[in-house]
């Protein structure tokens, strides 16, 4: 894609699928300056991260959905390291606060999936 005359980044795509718990990249994500992580909670919503590399082989993050159901908002959330070629999701849990302001936060291993993972070296 081309924007104000220049190229845009192409990705490496360096998972695609879907997982809940763990996968191996096709691979490290040492030689890449950024890191998109792409999933999608069991309610259907998306989520995105990105993430700036300085040539580290381990990066943490979090992918954050939020919904409304009824009168209710729902937040859903996992954490996630990549180290070198292995993505391990942790922590994984929904929060569902009520209109009238009660909340029950809930911890569950599969609220999370992650589908895509990208590396750009720009």
């Amino acid at each position: 894609m081309i924007i104000n005359s220049k190229l845009l980044p192409k990705p490496v795509v360096l998972y695609s699928g879907g997982t809940t718990s763990s996968a191996t990249l096709s691979k490290s994500i040492v030689n890449f300056k950024r890191i998109k992580v792409f999933g999608v909670s069991t309610d259907g919503e998306g989520a995105y991260a990105e993430i700036f590399n300085n040539n580290s082989a381990t990066i943490n993050g979090v992918l954050i959905t939020a919904r409304i159901g009824g009168t209710d908002n729902y937040m859903s959330t996992a954490s996630f390291t990549i180290s070198n070629q292995i993505l391990t999701l942790s922590r994984q849990g929904q929060t569902r606060i009520r209109n009238n302001g009660n909340a029950t936060i809930t911890s569950n291993t599969n609220i999370m999936k992650i589908t895509r993972i990208e590396g750009y070296t720009d």
